[in-house]
Formats: structure tokens, C-alpha cells, sequence
């Protein structure tokens, strides 16, 4: 029975990872059909750039049988609208089938990035028999799941496929399922990375020495305002120009709007900086490879562990103590990825001074320890084992902290885990109920009152005064 593979795709560095790893024979195997799906999920589809006609899926289109646009099919719905009724499954799946080109008894095998939405979720459940294989594009792969899937899911979960983007570190993602971790080196990434810079021949930045400011388009998320994110890529910019004194290379989010584009050239040319944006097919790591910046600076892009443990640039990331803390929920899927980026990169003073504090970089006891502290904060319920590793490392930071009567010690942890936060799962000890604390707090009253009494009153009537009127008196009172 001839085994059939679907690869699903929304971004052009997806498209690279996935064939470094059949490249490189980490999956898949020669001789077996493959169908990449391309999904292009920006906010308005009908208006970005169609993922199919880049220069970089006509050179990956050799590894697979077939490339369709999920786009295309779906049309005018997006890929992430597309979640098929239980009772309409006897028709979607004989449709994809024939889309995908799945012939008749195959056994498919779905690599999916991912299962937290559709269109991943939807084809998981169209092709209810297949293995499931979750390939990872980003540093969300080292959080845990975002939601608890029914065991119709995480049982036919047979791996996490995934590029090696922090040394030494471990995925946490479906941990549940207990899938089989499938990492991808950064040597072989590079190595793919290098056959298709031969073939996108068009320099996407001037040839001189410059920086490079990676956008991300957090205002599109949720997490910051319009406004804020101008001004944090506007910071961003002028950090890169104070570190360098070089062109600043700007490459925004493919979804990044225009007029956020033209206020960054007025702020840019306000400030005498020398800035260039570039846009256009070429993913980051292809200029990593074949025009490398002195320095990369972005907020949290999953670009910058690349950088930094791929091609040896230094980086920097700006930001993430506005990020961790406007994140919400607390659980917030790029609550990790934004912890893993401050950590490692933070330029903030307190993330400098954790990290040489305690001697934090990629494949240490402390990194591992901080992420899983963190995994578990965010979902405790999924990850009852990491509980008692939580609460050894929230109590080994609170060794030697200086205590006083009116401040509570910040150990490094708090940070990344809010103080509600760690009590609610149990890291720390909770506090005090708020009656209890007015109890506390009457009882120090009295106590005050009485000792403020007994220093007033003369020692030869202070008896009677804590002991109130004799006998006689309250006789003669009534």
C-alpha cells in the first residue's frame, strides 16, 4: 500500500525547514509520494503576495509530486476558516483527497505546523486514519500545548519535527502525547539554506556593511497597539544604528502595513540614520548566508537564535519586557518564545543581569529549569510532573535574597512568572486571604492599643484600667 505525505505550509521558512529535513533524510524516505499544501493565513489573503509564486517554492517544487494552494480550493474562504461539520466529512475528505492527489487506500502521513487551529486541526480531522506528524517553524515549540486535544489527536501524534533553534533545549510542545522528538540540525538547515540562495538571485539589500531590524507585526496579534509597535520598531532602528553606526536594513512582516513603512523612513531620516527597507521573497537566513549583517536586532523573531547559534551573528532583542508583560492570558502562546528571547538576548538591564548572574545560555540546567518553571505556569494541568521541578526552582532563587520588613525580595523568576500566577499553581505558597489579613491586621491593632494603654497609664492604676470598674462602682452606676 503506497504511503502518501502532505506536507501543510503558511510561510516561506517553512517551506526551507521542510526540505532540509527530507533533504537530509531526517523524514521521509525516497520514493514516496508528497503534496505540499501552501496556506497563505495573512489577515487579508486576497491582498498578499501568493506564497506559490515565490522563487523559493518553484526550487522546492523538486522534492514534492505535487504543490497546491489550499487558498485556491477554499476560495473566498481563508485556510484558517476552513473547519468542516462532523456530517460533512463523507464529502471534504473524497474532495481533498482528489485535490491533494490521495489515491484510493493510501496511507497518509500529515505534516501539519501545527494543531492548535485550522487549517492543521481540519485536515487532522478530515484525514481521521493518518499518522500526524507537528512540524515547528518557530520557538513555540519549546511551550507546552495551548489546549487539551481529545484522544482521537494525540494518539495518531507521532513526532515533533524541528529545527535545533537553541542548543540543548528540549520541546515541551504535546509533551502530553509523548511524540518523538525529530530535531533538525542547524548544519543542515544552512546546508539547504545554501542551494537556495544559488537560486534566488535577486540582492535583497545594498552591498555594504549594515544592520538588519527584523519586524513581526505584533499590533495584528493583539499584543501592543499600532502606535507601540511603530514605536518599538522606531526604537529598534535607532539601537541598531547607535550599536553599528552602519545602514540599517529594515525587513518588515510580509503583512506589515504601508504607512507604517513611510512613518519609519520620516523617523529614520529625522535622526540622520541611513535606513533601507527591504521587502520582497528572500526569508532572513538567506541573508544570513549570503549577505551577513554585523548585528540582528528584532523583539523575539524566531530569526535570532538562528542568527546567533547558526551563522555566529551577535543579536539583540528589544521589547520583551513590554511583551512579557502585555501578553494575555498569561498562557499566551508566545509567553516561552518571548521568555527564550529575553533570557538569551534581552539587551534590558535585569535580563543582562539574570543571565550573568547565573551564567544562563543555551544548553544549561538553569535555561531548562526557567522554561519548564514557565511551561508549567502557563499550564499546569497539562504538565503535573513539571510541578515539583516549578517549585525547586522558585525556591532555590529565594535562597540568599535579602529579606526586610517592608519589601518583599524579587528572585529572578518573577520576571516571567506573575506572583498570582505562581500562587494559583502552586509554585509559591499562597497568600493570605484577605479576611485573614484583616484579622492579622486587628489583632496588631489591639495589641498596639494595649501596649500604648499600659506605657500611659500610672503603674498604680493599671489594673483597674485593664480590668474596668470594681464592683462597687457599677452597683452605684445603676
Amino acid at each position: 500500500m503506497p504511503t502518501h505525505e502532505i506536507y501543510e505550509a503558511s510561510s516561506l521558512f517553512q517551506v526551507v525547514a521542510l526540505c532540509a529535513a527530507i533533504d537530509s533524510g531526517v523524514v521521509s524516505a525516497p520514493g514516496r509520494l508528497r503534496t505540499l499544501v501552501l496556506c497563505t493565513n495573512a489577515p487579508a489573503p486576497e491582498l498578499a503576495a501568493p506564497l506559490e509564486e515565490s522563487q523559493i517554492v518553484a526550487e522546492a517544487s523538486s522534492r514534492f509530486t505535487s504543490v497546491v494552494s489550499l487558498n485556491t480550493l477554499l476560495y473566498p474562504l481563508a485556510p484558517r476558516d476552513f473547519s468542516p461539520r462532523a456530517r460533512d466529512m463523507s464529502w471534504v475528505r473524497p474532495l481533498l483527497s482528489s485535490y491533494l492527489g490521495v489515491g484510493r487506500g493510501a496511507d497518509v502521513v500529515l505534516y501539519l505546523e501545527s494543531l492548535q487551529s485550522d487549517p492543521g486541526l481540519a485536515l487532522a480531522r478530515v484525514f481521521w486514519d493518518s499518522k500526524i506528524v507537528v512540524h515547528a517553524d518557530g520557538l513555540m515549540v519549546y511551550g507546552p500545548s495551548r489546549t487539551r486535544f481529545p484522544a482521537s489527536i494525540t494518539q495518531r501524534v507521532s513526532g515533533i519535527l524541528y529545527p535545533q533553534f537553541v542548543p540543548g533545549l528540549e520541546p515541551l510542545l504535546l509533551r502530553e502525547a509523548s511524540p518523538r522528538h525529530i530535531p533538525l540540525p542547524l548544519e543542515d538547515l544552512k546546508a539547504t539554506v545554501a542551494g537556495f540562495v544559488t537560486e534566488v538571485t535577486e540582492a535583497p539589500v545594498p552591498g555594504e556593511p549594515y544592520a538588519l531590524v527584523l519586524g513581526q507585526y505584533l499590533s495584528a496579534l493583539g499584543v501592543l497597539e499600532p502606535a507601540e509597535e511603530f514605536e518599538l520598531s522606531a526604537r529598534m532602528i535607532a539601537y541598531a544604528h547607535e550599536r553599528t553606526e552602519l545602514l540599517v536594513v529594515f525587513k518588515p512582516h510580509p503583512s506589515a502595513p504601508e504607512p507604517v513603512l513611510w512613518r519609519l523612513r520620516e523617523f529614520a531620516e529625522s535622526r540622520g540614520i541611513r535606513l533601507h527597507v527591504a521587502r520582497g521573497g528572500a526569508i532572513a537566513e538567506f541573508l544570513f548566508h549570503a549577505y551577513p549583517p554585523d548585528l540582528v536586532v528584532s523583539s523575539f523573531s524566531t530569526a535570532l537564535p538562528t542568527a546567533q547559534f547558526g551563522y555566529g551573528i551577535p543579536v539583540a532583542a528589544l521589547g520583551t519586557d513590554l511583551l512579557l508583560e502585555r501578553l494575555t492570558p498569561y498562557e499566551n502562546s508566545n509567553r516561552v518564545p518571548v521568555t527564550i528571547a529575553d533570557a538569551l538576548m534581552g539587551v534590558d538591564g535585569a535580563a543582562q543581569s539574570y543571565r550573568e548572574r547565573h551564567g544562563l545560555g543555551p544548553g544549561t540546567s538553569e535555561l531548562s529549569a526557567l522554561i519548564n518553571a514557565v511551561a508549567y505556569a502557563c499550564q499546569p494541568d497539562l504538565n503535573p510532573d513539571l510541578a515539583e521541578g516549578a517549585r525547586s526552582f522558585a525556591s532555590w532563587h529565594m535562597e540568599g535574597l535579602p529579606h526586610t520588613a517592608h519589601k518583599e525580595p524579587q528572585p529572578a523568576w518573577r520576571r516571567y512568572i506573575k506572583l498570582k500566577r505562581a500562587r494559583a499553581a502552586g509554585i509559591v505558597a499562597q497568600a493570605p486571604s484577605p479576611s485573614t489579613a484583616r484579622d492579622l491586621r486587628g489583632s496588631r491593632w489591639a495589641i498596639g492599643a494595649f501596649r500604648q494603654l499600659k506605657r500611659l497609664s500610672p503603674a498604680r492604676r493599671s489594673p483597674d484600667l485593664l480590668r474596668g470598674p470594681s464592683t462597687n462602682n457599677r452597683r452605684k452606676q445603676k
